[in-house]
């Protein structure tokens, strides 16, 4: 009874919400599959890196990432919410190939263990993060505006893996 109870609740949500949790269990999905690289052995690796004093502590990522990805998937819904009025493809293909170059940053910096790759990723993925937020901007100001911090992290990225390719 409580089962049924459970999925008539789920299905009184209305397909805009359905949409929200959709996206929202996509981005975290992929952030797992990023993560994977970061395990075990990886993150050996990168203890014994040198690093630069401005580097934040470990913890830091596991907090910051998921509010980044629940932002980004906020941003990308609210887009995907005026497929109806608006010719939102741009938007959401250059949204969703930024994340697909985003997940590949772990592997390139993790999994082949080069901040070098991972550095010349970023540089390919700032750009992606700013024609996402100008595609997102011409439909919805606030999706736009709700990738500032993740474009702010990358850039922060960007320069702490710099700096750590040339420490190494």
């Amino acid at each position: 009874m409580a089962r049924e109870k459970n999925k008539v609740s789920f299905l009184l949500i209305s397909k805009e919400y359905r949409a929200l949790i959709a996206f929202t269990l996509v981005l975290f999905l992929l952030s797992f599959l990023a993560s994977l690289p970061t395990q075990g052995e990886a993150m050996e690796w990168y203890r014994a890196l040198k690093k630069p004093t401005f580097t934040p502590p470990s913890y830091l990522f596991g907090i910051v990432w998921p509010a980044l990805y629940i932002m980004m998937a906020i941003a990308v819904w609210k887009v995907w919410r005026l497929r109806h009025s608006e010719n939102i493809a741009p938007a959401l293909i250059t949204f969703f190939l930024q994340l697909s170059v985003n997940l590949v940053w772990s592997y390139l910096f993790f999994g082949l263990r080069s901040p070098m790759f991972g550095f010349a990723w970023i540089v390919v993925l700032l750009p992606l993060i700013v024609l996402t937020m100008v595609q997102f901007d011409r439909h919805s100001r606030v999706a736009a505006k709700l990738l500032v911090p993740y474009l702010a992290w990358t850039f922060y990225a960007l320069i702490l893996a710099y700096n750590i390719w040339i420490l190494n």
